[in-house]
């Protein structure tokens, strides 16, 4: 059995204790996986329905630091030797889906491939209405985003005009 730990990267240890060395203290504790969570944008109020907690509520201060996922795992690679690095779960219809493959493809290259990645369409309506992107879209967002990275990451990817990107 495989087990894993989520690395904080909201709040306020990581930037008391640092990403890396959280990072590396798990993994030397034996956790064979390190996961941060992601959200670009915590709005101040937020109505949308939280899956996540007994009340539909956030139940966090938006106030609150949140660092880029991105950024986060490639902190948590740089500081592991061993252990697989991830995001849970990465809200990807609000990524720029080029630039993210990349950005992605380069931690699992440079880390002799440890890198995991969840994904997801994303809950938070407000988060999708701070960065101008259509939130009764995601889901087809998302299939559109995952085939393009696929693409990406097995090859040159062909030319397309999807509904939601375009690849000249």
């Amino acid at each position: 059995m495989r087990i894993s730990s989520k690395v904080p990267n909201s709040g306020p240890l990581p930037a008391a204790l640092g990403i890396g060395p959280m990072a590396a203290r798990l993994e030397a504790a034996g956790f064979d996986g390190l996961w941060c969570s992601d959200h670009i944008v915590m709005p101040a109020v937020a109505e949308s329905y939280y899956p996540f907690g007994d009340d539909g509520k956030v139940s966090w201060d938006p106030q609150m630091p949140w660092y880029d996922a991105v950024v986060a795992m490639t902190m948590t690679a740089a500081a592991t030797a061993r252990a697989e690095v991830g995001v849970a779960v990465l809200v990807l219809p609000l990524r720029q889906p080029v630039t993210f493959a990349k950005q992605v493809a380069s931690i699992d290259a440079l880390t002799g491939g440890r890198m995991a990645l969840g994904v997801g369409a994303g809950w938070l309506a407000e988060e999708f209405e701070a960065l101008g992107v259509d939130y009764a879209t995601r889901g087809a967002r998302l299939d559109e985003w995952m085939a393009l990275l696929r693409d990406c990451w097995t090859g040159f990817p062909a030319a397309r005009d999807g509904a939601h990107y375009t690849l000249p």
